[in-house]
């Protein structure tokens, strides 16, 4: 009997456990999209401008694709230029 309340228990808290791992998990994952984006406009974006003048198509590919899937923070930056 004593057997079955510890898996009772177990199986109990298994939700619980389930949701601080999915969590913890979505903490993760919202940290690593914080330093991807960081990443992406700190550096990769500074790094295209240099061929903003010698490889014209290859930068205006490249801005029209940071655009596309309508990014909120691409917006707010076009809307501070106007």
């Amino acid at each position: 009997l004593k057997e079955a309340a510890n898996v009772f228990n177990e199986l109990v808290s298994a939700p619980r456990s389930a949701i601080k791992g999915a969590k913890s998990m979505k903490d993760e994952m919202l940290q690593v999209f914080d330093d991807c984006d960081k990443l992406l406009t700190g550096q990769l974006d500074r790094l295209m401008l240099t061929f903003e003048t010698n490889q014209q198509e290859f930068f205006t590919e490249y801005t029209n694709a940071r655009h596309i899937g309508g990014w909120s923070k691409g917006k707010k930056k076009e809307e501070e230029k106007k």
